[in-house]
């Protein structure tokens, strides 16, 4: 009886494994099949002339479709934006949900909501706005548009999650701080930002996922100097079709940041999925 019903717990493991893994297997194989059979039927499940010129194109410019493009641009443009508006959103979040956090009264709940409730907006409603204002003062098409965009976007989810790390940790500990001499500030710094690090490795992965791949902000903000990645693979659709093999190899490059973000920050991820940022 316990040996069937592991056998059938490894059978449905594995099913769910192969169905996690059969679109980055495809979106693999699409990205080194070259263009003019990609659309072939029957599909090839394996490239019957394997190429690299898709990932050629993507990022350095040629290859693939032959169209010419500066690839390695929306890449640098998109680690720029996605990295700086992560620490901008990090250290403002961070500030904020301590305040909320310790501060004892009824009011810290009805703001923290408020704060929340921004969250809610969709990027639809407030786009326009927004770049109507960034006109206004000279900031379409630079990358600290796009910066100020995403962390105003991002601050109110890393205040929320922050708060519940912040709320978990006693407030003896720093009260023992002030005790040894420490100021509020050094009793932040040293005793409560420390014990926050799985927190910070949450938020912070959520904040740079969305910022690297967001498409609205990009495509109404910025125009020659500054589009990031999403705007790449939309760039490969045109008159004569979808240039899918270039789509894919740029899914790929997408990829890559936060795949290694997570990996190197794992161990930090499974303890803030686990503890204090489910607390309210």
């Amino acid at each position: 009886m316990k040996r069937t019903r592991r056998v059938f717990l490894y059978t449905v493991a594995g099913l769910a494994v192969a169905a996690t893994l059969l679109p980055v297997y495809w979106m693999v194989n699409i990205a080194l099949t070259p263009q003019g059979e990609i659309l072939s039927y029957p599909p090839a499940f394996v490239p019957i002339h394997p190429t690299l010129g898709n990932l050629s194109e993507v990022i350095v410019g040629t290859g693939g479709s032959g169209m010419a493009r500066d690839g390695l641009k929306y890449a640098v443009n998109s680690l720029i934006v996605a990295t700086c508006s992560t620490i901008l959103a990090l250290i403002l979040g961070s500030f904020a949900a301590y305040g909320l956090a310790r501060w004892k009264s009824k009011w810290s709940d009805r703001i923290s909501m408020w704060i929340l409730s921004t969250r809610m907006f969709p990027p639809a409603a407030t786009v326009i706005p927004i770049y109507l204002a960034f006109v206004w003062v000279g900031l379409t098409d630079k990358h600290v548009g796009l910066i100020i965009a995403y962390v105003a976007y991002n601050l109110p989810f890393v205040t929320w999650m922050m708060r519940g790390f912040f709320r978990a940790i006693p407030p003896e500990l720093e009260e023992a701080a002030r005790v040894e001499g420490c100021s509020n500030v050094k009793a932040y710094f040293h005793v409560a930002l420390p014990l926050v690090r799985p927190g910070l490795a949450v938020a912070g992965l959520f904040a740079f996922v969305f910022a690297w791949n967001e498409f609205l902000f990009a495509v109404v903000l910025t125009q020659m100097r500054s589009p990031t990645i999403p705007l790449q693979m939309a760039s490969y659709q045109g008159v004569k079709g979808m240039i899918w093999g270039s789509i894919m190899a740029a899914a790929i490059v997408a990829s890559v940041p936060g795949i290694l973000l997570a990996f190197v920050a794992q161990k930090h991820l499974i303890k803030g999925l686990t503890l204090g940022g489910v607390k309210g």
